[in-house]
């Protein structure tokens, strides 16, 4: 098992300080991070120490923190005390910390709904949320103070009290008040700016980490991860501005607790969810504090002049904005909630419906992270909550002889419904290999079942969509070789079933997918015109209620040399149901039919992009292109640039469903080879 030992960061010329790590072979627990050394004085009392700070943690009996002290330079600086009610939930922490030699104590008491969501909490401040049935927080209380928060369709913010905000048709969030946010196709943030004020460029790798962050005013911040266990851990900053390095450091529990500026030590200390609260010196006194509301808006910041990257729950807070990186993701602390959807795992979500929401944080309960066994039958996951952590142990042997395997890390199931991959070959020694170092890592004698899951309760389909299906209940058409076949269940409609059947069953079916209007349209080709009128008079027995049929007398196009009029007649008929258009095409071959609609998809996609570099212009906004006197005024006047052609970034062969997407379209200036994306 490869294991980190050492961190030997070097930053340009400058040498940083070296960092040791060592793990304990017994239980996985690290033993020393950096300077600190890591001691089990009792089963549930943990201790960080460097000589000079101590971090003294004692856990309950589920593994919960249970208190937390810090003392620096023999003197007890910090404190915190958790209390949790039956379902795990934290109902109060206390607070008590020495600021200026005076004593101070902070309690906080947290209530929530039947749904586990936050709704008051009473304390230095007093907030009340309230949210909608689809969780949208709609009203915020501060102190009296009631902010209403207005949603639309898809559950997309568009004001927040006085503040509009404005989503572009992708979900994303491009403006809030003044201020306006540019996003590349991964979702991530490339750019913020407000006119006068700043302008911030973003940059990230390949792994989706911010890794430059670059102003308006020349300074260029560099972010650096180091730690290969804690990939998304800062581990170093460098500033060019002034010069200024930043190791930081983190506990067993990726938590902050120590930032090195240049050669001066610092100390954090952290509430329950990993979010900075105080930042000491090696003497103990208080050079930073930061004070946040529940969702993590910055309400008070005692020493703004000091650089402390990482904010609410290890997020990257960018000080000119206000908003949070995790990753590739950014989060909006002043309303709480992403500010792009989450796609990505919306299918694992189904199973648990409090989390089908694109934009909300953590399910509305910022206060609690990561609580609670995600599945009680885990028996790994139950004994990582008694303190041993098996990843390090590695016992199945997978960090070694699945070096750099994609599959060696996969040991929780996938949900049934999601689509997996092809299954990779495998040679049969290492299929036994693997499966004799799988029963050694096995924690107990009890053979798992070979035909049953122990996902009781998981589904083998999805059972949530928020559109019917195009054809009806029970009819399903399939694409067999290129020809569509129709397949009817016992309990499909008669007449639908008979209907499709005899219009759509064995015409040519395209692979092409595209959209209209929100709508997802199909493509279906045959090869003459003779049944169109037959056709015709199936639909009609569907009647006008189900389906809306429309034919249209097709336009020729000059192909191949051809003038239109020595092209065979065709026809189109386009059936729009209420949430699918089916488009079939008479008289053409299904690769002429292609080549027709990935030109006229081009030609959709170039002009969406010419009307968005139009939008940047018109609105005085720093595009990526950068574009002449003379070019903008002929793009505001004509909606283009002469010169310029649109040309595809990514090949429509291999990816036809970018074939009508405007951000796979790049202008390129005809007397040059030079392109402008």
């Amino acid at each position: 098992m490869q294991r980190l030992v050492m961190i030997i960061p070097k930053i340009g010329n400058a040498q940083l300080l070296p960092l040791e790590f060592s793990t304990n072979l017994t239980t996985g627990r690290k033993e020393q991070i950096g300077p600190f050394r890591c001691y089990e004085r009792l089963h549930n009392e943990s201790i960080i120490s460097d000589g000079v700070a101590s971090v003294t943690r004692q856990i309950d009996s589920l593994y919960r923190l249970k208190f937390l002290s810090i003392v620096i330079s023999d003197k007890e600086v910090y404190r915190i005390d958790m209390q949790y009610d039956n379902r795990n939930a934290v109902t109060q922490s206390k607070i008590y910390m020495k600021h200026l030699g005076v004593s101070k104590v902070r309690v906080q008491n947290y209530s929530y709904d039947e749904d586990g969501q936050l709704v008051e909490m009473v304390g230095r401040d007093h907030w009340k949320f309230h949210y909608d049935v689809n969780g949208n927080m709609v009203t915020m209380q501060y102190m009296g103070n009631k902010i209403d928060i207005q949603h639309v369709t898809g559950d997309r913010i568009v004001s927040f009290g006085e503040t509009p905000y404005v989503l572009d048709g992708r979900g994303f969030v491009i403006q809030r008040g003044e201020e306006r946010l540019v996003y590349n196709t991964k979702r991530q943030l490339t750019r913020a700016f407000r006119v006068g004020r700043y302008d911030i460029d973003y940059y990230y790798d390949g792994r989706g980490r911010l890794s430059v962050r670059k102003d308006n005013v020349g300074n260029v911040t560099q972010f650096f991860y180091a730690d290969t266990e804690q990939p998304f851990s800062v581990t170093h900053i460098y500033n060019n501005a002034d010069g200024r390095t930043i190791t930081l450091m983190y506990d067993d529990r990726n938590y902050p607790m120590f930032i090195l500026l240049n050669k001066e030590s610092f100390y954090i200390a952290t509430d329950h969810t990993g979010s900075p609260l105080l930042v000491y010196d090696v003497y103990g006194d208080v050079v930073k504090e930061i004070h946040r509301g529940p969702y993590g808006h910055v309400l008070f910041d005692s020493n703004p002049n000091f650089y402390l990257p990482v904010d609410f729950q290890g997020g990257l807070l960018d000080p000119m904005t206000g908003l949070i990186h995790f990753g590739d993701r950014v989060y909006d602390s002043l309303v709480g909630q992403w500010m792009t959807p989450g796609w990505d795992d919306i299918l694992k979500s189904l199973p648990n419906p409090k989390r089908f929401h694109l934009y909300r944080f953590n399910e509305n309960d910022p206060v609690n992270v990561n609580h609670g066994l995600k599945n009680k039958l885990d028996l790994k996951e139950w004994i990582h909550y008694q303190g041993i952590n098996l990843d390090t142990l590695d016992l199945a042997g997978h960090a070694v002889y699945n070096r750099g395997s994609q599959l060696s890390n996969c040991v929780d199931f996938e949900p049934l419904f999601i689509d997996l991959p092809t299954v990779p070959l495998i040679s049969g020694l290492t299929c036994s290999v693997q499966q004799k170092l799988l029963r050694f890592a096995q924690l107990t004698s009890v053979q798992k079942s070979k035909v049953k899951r122990e996902q009781l309760f998981d589904s083998a389909l999805p059972k949530i969509s928020t559109h019917n299906v195009p054809f009806g209940k029970g009819i399903t058409v399939s694409n067999i070789n290129g020809k569509a076949i129709v397949r009817a269940s016992a309990r499909a409609e008669i007449i639908r079933k008979d209907v499709f059947s005899a219009v759509f069953n064995n015409c040519h079916i395209l692979d092409l997918h595209l959209t209209f209007h929100g709508l997802d349209v199909f493509y279906l080709v045959k090869d003459n015109t003779r049944r169109v009128g037959d056709d015709l008079n199936q639909l009609q027995r569907l009647g006008n209620s189900a389906v809306n049929t429309t034919v249209h007398e097709s336009k020729q196009e000059e192909v191949d040399g051809l003038p239109p009029s020595s092209q065979p007649h065709q026809v189109d008929v386009r059936i729009h149901s209420h949430h699918a258009i089916l488009n079939i095409r008479y008289g053409t071959s299904p690769e002429k039919e292609r080549q027709r609609l990935l030109r006229h998809a081009k030609r959709q996609a170039v002009s969406k992009r010419w009307s968005q570099e139009r939008d940047i212009i018109s609105s005085n906004q720093r595009g990526p292109l950068k574009w002449s006197e003379r070019e903008k005024e002929q793009i505001l006047s004509t909606g283009q640039a002469s010169g310029y052609r649109g040309e595809y970034f990514h090949d429509v062969s291999l990816y036809p469903e970018l074939a009508d997407d405007p951000s796979n379209v790049f202008f390129h200036k005809n007397n040059d080879r030079h392109r402008k994306r």
